[in-house]
């Protein structure tokens, strides 16, 4: 299970890495554009080493044979804010209108 959290939590990273490059791509959108591209990026990053983090600490327990709280509440809760606002700004910045 551990694994497999690992990879779910990494997926939405790379996820969330391609669309920086993509929208890093289209540099002809202006300065806003590698704003957007370089948060997505930021986000992307510190995901993945979230994810890293989490399985590495897990792993550990896990050969110690400690006990292990599987239930996290807050990065869900974070990840979904963190996108809402990503898309949102991107949404913005595609109409045309300042953020």
């Amino acid at each position: 299970a551990n694994e497999r959290t690992f990879l779910h939590w990494l997926s939405v990273s790379v996820l969330l890495g391609m669309m920086a490059l993509t929208i890093l791509k289209f540099e002809s959108l202006g300065t806003i554009s590698l704003l957007v591209s370089y948060g997505y990026l930021g986000i992307s990053v510190l995901f993945m080493l979230y994810s890293l983090g989490l399985f590495l600490g897990r792993q550990t327990k896990i050969q110690s044979g400690q006990r292990i709280v599987s239930e996290d509440i807050h990065a869900p809760v974070i990840l979904t804010l963190t996108l809402i606002a990503a898309f949102l700004t991107t949404g913005c910045v595609q109409m045309g209108w300042s953020v």
